[in-house]
């Protein structure tokens, strides 16, 4: 978000599957195999607190108990250097009853409004990444809950440790065609193309292009720019634009992230990218007649 959804070509963990699967990556020591888990306790507590703000229902079902299982749960990655397979469970989407929440924290349309991932990626040669996922998603209309099915794939071309070139594609289920197009800027059935160079002093520069050869009735297609500068291991500064051609307005991103958790780590246990303990990011729409912002905070220990 604070780099302007430029991350079509942008190695990370589990956000990596939210744009392009072949860039997943968990350890920088791969020579053994892991299973990692990543847990949400607050969100189990959220269900807990008030559970009949999943299904309507106060009792423990088995529908709401699966939407805990998925709150507390919220990915899994098994794999080493060769390969990947990771799951993201229960991605919050974006839809405007989640924004209109008074309380923070609020477990309110969750159930209604949310997909999930299981992606798996494999590494050829030490300089080409290829990715794929199938998604389940979930939303609220007028006639219930609904689901569908969707799938992406990607491909990524790492020239040496400083140039990466990926390409992804992603297909959404037909009654959903623009599920993730609000916030992720992603297109049904459309090929997006980044480029990342990361530089010798600590800064990341990012370029997506979204939605090549996309034949859609409306204009979508998108360049996205983002950067990002780290001053050792306690900072991160971002920074984000690309030009909204839907809704005809500018956007611009911004984002700090604090205290990389690799840094007290052994060798073995370092993530490959850095990981970071708080971060935040604003993004600021800039219409002709008013401004919106919207804020994300998200805070992390990992063990």
């Amino acid at each position: 978000m604070a780099m302007g959804g430029a991350f079509t070509a942008v190695a990370d963990n589990l956000p990596a599957l939210l744009y392009n699967p072949a860039n997943f990556t968990m350890y920088g020591d791969q020579r053994t195999t892991r299973l990692s888990v990543f847990l949400n306790p607050i969100g189990l507590a959220m269900a807990l607190h008030e559970p009949e703000k999943l299904h309507g229902s106060e009792k423990f079902r088995t529908q709401e108990l699966a939407s805990m299982l998925e709150l507390f749960v919220h990915g899994l990655a098994f794999g080493n250097r060769s390969f990947q397979i990771a799951a993201l469970l229960g991605e919050e989407a974006p839809h405007a009853t989640l924004s209109s929440r008074q309380n923070f924290l609020d477990a309110s349309d969750y159930s209604q409004n949310q997909y999930s991932l299981l992606a798996g990626r494999a590494l050829f040669a030490e300089r080409v990444a290829i990715g794929a996922s199938v998604g389940v998603y979930y939303q609220e209309t007028a006639n219930g809950r609904e689901w569908g099915a969707g799938w992406s794939y990607g491909v990524t071309l790492l020239s040496g440790n400083d140039i990466r070139v990926g390409v992804s594609y992603w297909s959404f289920p037909d009654n959903m065609t623009e599920y993730l197009i609000q916030s992720e800027r992603l297109v049904h059935e459309a090929i997006n193309l980044g480029i990342a160079y990361k530089t010798p002093f600590g800064m990341l520069l990012a370029f997506d292009v979204r939605n090549l050869g996309e034949e859609s009735r409306r204009p979508v297609r998108e360049v996205h720019v983002g950067i990002e500068q780290r001053f050792l291991p306690w900072l991160a500064l971002r920074g984000g634009y690309f030009y909204d051609r839907i809704l005809q307005c500018k956007l611009l991103s911004a984002g700090v992230g604090l205290i990389d958790q690799n840094l007290w780590r052994h060798a073995r246990t370092q993530l490959q990218e850095p990981d970071w303990s708080v971060q935040y990011g604003v993004r600021l729409e800039k219409q002709d007649t008013k401004d919106a912002y919207y804020h994300a905070l998200t805070f992390l220990v990992r063990l």
